[in-house]
């Protein structure tokens, strides 16, 4: 009767019920557009692909729209017109509208732009090279949570194994028990072990909805996500240069490329600030209509056409400070 009464105590509890399963390639598909990091990394990239349009924007000419209109109107006492003697009002109003355009572009700006432009292309390239090593390291945390999830859900199947191997060894040691085949001591040491069966069954079943909860953080769900095995898990990928695959490594690791965009942008940080010991030539023009009440509001054109050179002598070391800020980076960046 006591063995009875520890099999009710040991029963095994009711499984609860899993959300959505995905193999490992969903689960990567799912994270790469869940995972912070790697949404930061691409809205990084866009931006950066927008700095190379605006430094390439730096050598087209810049042009303006403009158009007023006014009124005025002027107080002060009457008077008579000496030839007509018509008594003319001291009130005068007065209105004006004018349309006017104008541009301006720089011929020379000390190799700014390219040096701009440069700099734009190496922020791309840093921007690219955050965004795969972003990717790939959610990639990576996505697929050893993956892994974790199917090594769990694997161990609670053989703990469930195990169970019922262990509810056959009571029974038979029960039926023994009955015939005097065995001890009592042989049926309480099958309730152990198939105690110790379903507490260690208890332990995987924890550790596996942490897991499953955890895959489903990564991939952006709710719940828990459960592991599903499929045949991309047992591809092998045979190497066959391990030197060209080492030197790819080393030519294409984020982390290099990284490395090496910093270094460009750097020395076109340097040019940038070098090109203020140069001089400036700006060209500009303006065009503009002019008219008022007085006249019908015709329209009568003003144009100007300009072209500037502008160089700074001095500007109290502040090149200097900024040119040597600059190349001190430089100094200290890989190359």
């Amino acid at each position: 009767m006591l063995v009875f009464f520890s099999l009710l105590l040991l029963a095994p509890p009711v499984a609860a019920a899993q959300g959505r399963s995905v193999t490992l390639a969903e689960a990567l598909q799912l994270a790469a557009k869940a995972a912070p990091r790697v949404v930061q990394a691409q809205g990084n990239a866009g931006a950066a692909g927008w700095g190379v349009r605006a430094a390439w924007g730096e050598f087209l000419p810049r042009l303006t729209g403009s158009s007023t209109y006014g009124t005025s109107f002027s107080a002060g006492p009457s008077r008579t017109d000496p030839i007509t003697g018509q008594v003319l009002s001291g009130n005068v109003s007065s209105s004006s509208l004018q349309l006017g355009a104008s541009g301006q572009v720089e011929l020379f700006t000390g190799f700014r732009r390219g040096a701009d432009l440069r700099a734009a292309h190496a922020g791309v390239r840093y921007a690219d090279a955050s965004l795969a090593f972003e990717t790939s390291q959610s990639a990576l945390a996505t697929t050893n949570q993956f892994l974790l999830a199917l090594q769990e859900t694997d161990l609670v199947r053989v703990r469930q194994d195990q169970i019922r191997r262990a509810e056959e060894k009571l029974a038979i040691a029960n039926a023994k028990l009955a015939t005097r085949a065995a001890t009592i001591a042989d049926s309480l040491q099958a309730v152990v072990d198939l105690a110790r069966a379903r507490t260690q069954l208890l332990g995987e079943e924890r550790v596996l909805t942490e897991a499953e909860a955890g895959l489903a953080r990564l991939v952006g769900l709710d719940g828990r996500v459960a592991a599903v095995s499929d045949s991309s898990l047992f591809r092998t990928v045979a190497i066959a240069d391990t030197t060209a695959l080492f030197a790819e490594a080393m030519d294409r690791s984020p982390a290099v490329v990284q490395a090496e965009s910093q270094t460009q942008s750097a020395r076109a940080s340097l040019a940038v600030a070098r090109a203020a010991y140069f001089p400036g030539l700006v060209l500009s023009g303006n065009t503009s209509f002019n008219g008022s009440n007085g006249n019908d509001y015709q329209l009568f054109n003003n144009r100007s056409l300009t072209l500037g050179l502008q160089w700074q002598l001095f500007n109290g070391f502040g090149r200097e400070r900024q040119a040597s800020g600059t190349r001190s980076f430089v100094q200290v960046t890989p190359a």
